[in-house]
């Protein structure tokens, strides 16, 4: 029963980007992103496991390719950064690599900073490998809160990294997933909970 109100809110939350924010009947979605009009159809009519994430993936690019910026988690449970047009994002921050193709596709959400990082080695496996890409809305409050996160952690002289966030009596560990070491940084200037991840 729960599976199922997730499936329907899920489904709730599909139609809304394309009635509410893109304003274009089925077809013409289809007709944007290059599929089969059948194709979202279905997921409006529940006839797709939502609950897989290749078919969390597949809707997220059918958007994309009308525009649209929307987050796996916000698909599945309403929460995190809300979809919007990329027309509305801006002042997007890149380190390590200028794709066009992805600077368009991750920006800033109005009001938010987003942050992308190129994944350098194995230490987040298998989260994210060697030349993925991962994105994040940048946190500088409350940073406790995302305890046992995935995170881009900027801090003490201004060093990022991705690590797993754990806090324990207010102290900040980093941790990798893949290895024993820890760091415990002296200062958190800010982190961003990883919300989307590009494979390459």
């Amino acid at each position: 029963m729960k599976q199922m109100q997730e499936k329907d809110k899920i489904i709730l939350r599909i139609k809304h980007i394309r009635k509410n924010i893109l304003k274009m009947p089925a077809q013409k979605l289809a007709e944007i992103a290059g599929i089969n009009v059948s194709s979202i159809r279905n997921w409006e009519r529940g006839k797709i496991d939502f609950l897989t994430s290749i078919s969390m993936n597949n809707i997220i690019k059918v958007f994309e390719s009308a525009g649209i910026f929307v987050t796996q988690d916000w698909l599945r449970s309403g929460v995190g950064v809300s979809p919007c047009r990329y027309s509305e994002i801006k002042d997007v921050t890149i380190l390590g690599f200028e794709e066009e193709n992805l600077f368009r596709s991750i920006k800033k959400k109005m009001g938010q900073d987003v942050i992308v990082v190129s994944i350098q080695d194995e230490s987040m496996a298998p989260m994210a490998h060697t030349g993925d890409r991962i994105g994040g809305v940048i946190i500088k409050d409350e940073i406790e809160k995302n305890n046992d996160k995935n995170c881009i952690v900027k801090y003490d002289d201004e060093k990022i990294i991705v690590r797993k966030l754990q806090v324990q009596a207010n102290i900040y560990s980093l941790h990798s997933l893949t290895e024993d070491e820890v760091i415990y940084p002296k200062e958190i200037k800010w982190i961003a909970p990883v919300s989307r991840r590009w494979i390459y």
